[in-house]
């Protein structure tokens, strides 16, 4: 065999693939998210009638059942939300709070720094990511209801219907969720439940080689939706739901209460805006929208530059830096001011130097 022969024969030879996706167009609207099932049921909702928030509802309370590893009832947010008849942008925050008897103490660091997305500092047994002592309170229902009395035009029950539907049906067991089960194992088998659903007979769901897909289903979540359509929404905060999860926590000896669930609403308000180029930008005023909004502001980037082949992987970089610099410190000021209410302990403000640096380093590339 010749060299390229016995390349083509390694157990690990690299494979490169070419992924394309056809570009979708429509009189009556998009919808776009990282699931094309949770898509559908927002289009399913915008082809009988109901507007763009409708949609939006629909398709994040979709996501719950087909992409429960990034999207869910348990989790937080922001929704921007464009009026074009008023041409101004609304921001529904149901970003997250801390309960009310979290005590900093219990959270003591190592003196290392995490080295997922954000590298803030690690803390003992990693309990602010993992078990009941990491959990602020869970905005997402309120958030979506919320959106939806201000700015849609159809009830909470009729746009959960599809997403019952979707939980009673269960996720298909494909490569992906066994590939994205797998990753997650150690985390899974931390907890009884979640070992239980995730990881049956102790390893990863799989359907058999040329096997019709299996499904697997999340215990309890059909009847969750079922109940928020027919009780309401806020029976995730002060009902029946809201109840069964205080228990649970409170048995698990987390610190999220009753109280801090009943005490939760989203709320609407106007969002950070800069110009950049001409263009009007509008961003959510909470993570990193302060730092990044005044990066933008600051160290507006010539389109010029661009066209030059040695900058343009440089600027990626630096602001790829800018970001990860904009959400720890942004994340800091969020933990000081809405968690323990002191708004002005950590005001952070843009560090000047940091654009001339920024603004060096590309002039350097020329």
């Amino acid at each position: 065999l010749d060299p390229d022969q016995n390349a083509l024969m390694t157990p690990h030879f690299a494979q490169n693939w070419n992924v394309l996706k056809l570009m979708a167009s429509s009189r009556g609207g998009v919808v776009a998210s990282q699931n094309r099932i949770a898509s559908e049921a927002g289009a399913s909702i915008l082809a009988a009638g109901g507007n763009a928030i409708d949609a939006a509802v629909a398709t994040g309370l979709a996501l719950a059942a087909v992409e429960p590893w990034d999207s869910g009832l348990g989790g937080v947010g922001f929704m921007m939300v464009y009026l074009a008849r008023e041409n101004r942008v609304q921001v529904v925050d149901f970003g997250p709070i801390s309960p009310a008897g979290l005590d900093p103490a219990d959270y003591p660091l190592t003196g290392g720094y995490t080295s997922d997305l954000f590298t803030w500092p690690s803390v003992k047994d990693d309990r602010n990511v993992h078990g009941p002592m990491s959990f602020a309170i869970p905005g997402h229902v309120d958030g979506l209801a919320t959106a939806l009395d201000a700015f849609g035009t159809l009830p909470f029950r009729t746009v959960a219907q599809t997403a019952i539907a979707l939980a009673e049906e269960g996720i298909a067991v494909d490569w992906y969720l066994t590939l994205k089960v797998a990753t997650m194992a150690r985390e899974l088998k931390r907890n009884p439940v979640t070992r239980d659903i995730w990881l049956p007979g102790g390893f990863p769901p799989v359907t058999a080689a040329g096997a019709p897909l299996g499904r697997l289903k999340l215990k309890g979540l059909a009847a969750t939706l079922r109940r928020l359509a027919e009780a309401g929404p806020r029976d995730f905060y002060d009902g029946e739901i809201a109840a069964g999860i205080a228990r649970d926590i409170k048995a698990m000896g987390g610190n999220l209460s009753a109280s801090d669930l009943a005490s939760f609403r989203a709320r609407i308000v106007a969002p950070i805006e800069t110009e950049y180029h001409g263009a009007r930008l509008a961003l959510p005023p909470q993570l990193t929208a302060v730092r990044i909004g005044s990066a933008v502001s600051a160290n507006g980037t010539d389109e010029s530059l661009l066209s030059k082949p040695a900058v343009g992987d440089h600027i990626r970089a630096c602001l790829a830096g800018f970001t990860r610099i904009a959400a720890r410190d942004q994340f800091t000021y969020d933990l000081v001011s809405r968690y323990f209410n002191e708004p002005n302990r950590l005001i952070q403000v843009p560090d000047p130097t940091f654009g001339v640096s920024f603004e060096a380093d590309i002039t350097d590339k020329l």
